[in-house]
């Protein structure tokens, strides 16, 4: 998904043809999981509100870009946490214990 964006950001500037050569890219089609359906939902909503007039092209980058920023904040917490979990238990104080 980010190289797509890269490239697609390379050949256009305004985020509804960014956004529709990312949905049109081959390497995002395949792309299956709740992190690409939320990011193409959000897309949508933002290339509606755009042509309501609701939102700019740049306002809807920067919603965009901080949508995918959140997503990889919480998926590399969600690394951490598992990687944690897996050295060491916790006790009963919040410790980390090794197995």
């Amino acid at each position: 998904m980010d190289q797509a964006y890269l490239n697609c950001e390379t050949l256009h500037s305004e985020f509804i043809d960014v956004f529709e050569c990312i949905q049109s890219d081959e390497t995002t089609k395949n792309l299956k999981t709740d992190e690409v359906d939320l990011l193409f939902l959000k897309g949508e909503q933002l290339k509606e509100q755009i042509n309501q007039g609701k939102l700019s092209s740049i306002d809807a980058k920067f919603e965009w870009k901080k949508l995918i920023f959140e997503i990889k904040q919480q998926l590399s917490e969600s690394r951490y946490r598992r990687m944690y979990e897996s050295i060491c238990r916790v006790n009963y104080r919040g410790h980390c214990v090794r197995w």
